[in-house]
């Protein structure tokens, strides 16, 4: 039993610990007590006037977002809001909304801020397409819109009626063209409005086979026009039985007398056929005659018939 009794004895130093903690934890315990912060009670007009202003806020903030939406919604003013304090001098005239100036608007009736909206608007490609787009102005009252309604006159439309016209009145003398018969033409002597009215010949073709006939000096087979860049075949084909050249109009070259630069400057001779005859002319001397061009080595009997027909010897 004594040995059973010392577990449960303690001495005067562990029973003083053991106090100093127990006052502790109660001193811990109730210490947030004497400090806690005393409940507040809030002010019920207080928070009322909150969300108040927490809802003006709100609806402030959704009114710009909304300004010129397109949506369709009415985000002008309403009759029933407060009018002006000070009424202003209202002046009423036909108005293309587009193109009015500041001070039209003014004369309107609009104040300085809604006609800034207007500005910026039309400043960032904004449209009014029809008079009744109006009613979408940030900050126009109803009474306004429907008041400013008749005097709208969009002169755009007119314009752009007449613009349809013309591009009617364009498509249509094209088709009458189209279907009208053609006559035959001469491409060494054709200007561009005599190709451009062609079935399937626009400018810039036209201007293609100008060019090309300025650089060869001339056709000498209708053929010669399938080599145009950008002539499809079936084109061609269209324009052909309205074709025909001149063979006398061809201007040539004189073997004799030209240089290389002359001589590459044509689209059948490359640099290395003109380098050749002017160097065959230097060992040689003056060409007799076209066929000697064959001596050089690398003019072919083919080559050669192509290009007789802008080569000559003087």
């Amino acid at each position: 039993m004594a040995g059973i009794k010392d577990y449960f004895s303690f001495s005067k130093r562990e029973r003083t610990g053991a106090l100093i903690l127990i006052i502790l934890i109660v001193i811990i315990y109730l210490l947030p007590a004497f400090f806690a912060t005393p409940k507040r009670s809030l002010d019920p007009k207080a928070v009322e006037e909150m969300k108040q202003q927490m809802a003006e806020l709100k609806r402030t903030d959704r009114d710009t977002n909304e300004n010129f939406s397109g949506e369709g919604k009415e985000n002008y003013m309403s009759d029933h809001e407060p009018s002006y304090k000070h009424q202003q001098t209202i002046l009423l005239f036909q108005f293309d909304p587009n193109t009015l100036s500041a001070g039209g608007w003014k004369k309107l009736g609009l104040n300085d801020r809604t006609i800034k909206t207007i500005s910026n608007y039309i400043s960032k490609g904004g449209k009014f397409r029809k008079p009744e787009d109006i009613k979408k102005i940030y900050g126009l009252r109803r009474g306004q819109y429907e008041q400013l309604l008749p005097f709208v006159l969009l002169k755009s439309n007119d314009l752009e009626k007449k613009q349809r016209d013309s591009s009617y009145a364009i498509i249509s003398n094209y088709r009458k063209m189209a279907t009208r018969p053609h006559a035959i033409i001469d491409i060494n002597s054709a200007d561009t409005s005599l190709l451009i009215a062609l079935p399937g010949i626009g400018t810039k073709l036209a201007n293609r086979i100008l060019h090309f006939r300025d650089k060869l000096g001339g056709f000498y087979s209708v053929e010669q026009v399938r080599e145009i860049y950008g002539l499809q075949d079936s084109a061609f084909q269209k324009i052909k039985p309205f074709l025909q050249c001149n063979v006398s109009l061809i201007q040539q070259i004189n073997i004799n007398t030209a240089d290389a630069e002359i001589l590459k400057d044509h689209p059948y001779i490359k640099w290395n056929i003109a380098n050749a005859i002017i160097s065959y002319r230097l060992q040689h001397g003056s060409y007799l005659s076209l066929e000697e061009l064959l001596k050089i080595e690398i003019i072919s009997p083919e080559m050669l018939e192509k290009l007789t027909p802008y080569l000559k010897v003087l």
